[in-house]
């Protein structure tokens, strides 16, 4: 196999694989926001995940449609804007 033809090979295999991993990262989000909807605690959605707290609040208050669930606030933000406002 010539360079040619290994890059071009190499650069679908890398494009299949950002596909992939795109799809694994939207049921992700979507199954965080599920959880947030259901009451999971924001903590043990972080030691689930290895997310931080903030790349799950990140998550939860996207408005990415890939991410689709209804709005409702997860628990521990109504706490946190308790605090906070």
């Amino acid at each position: 196999m010539d360079h040619e033809q290994n890059l071009s090979w190499l650069a679908r295999e890398y494009d299949e694989s950002c596909a992939v991993a795109e799809k694994a990262r939207i049921k992700l989000a979507r199954a965080i926001r599920g959880a947030a909807e259901d009451g999971v605690r924001q903590v043990d959605v972080v030691h689930a995940t290895g997310y931080t707290r903030e790349q799950v609040r990140r998550i939860v208050n996207s408005e990415d449609p890939r991410f689709a669930h209804s709005r409702r606030q997860p628990p521990w933000q109504e706490a946190d804007d308790d605090e906070h406002g």
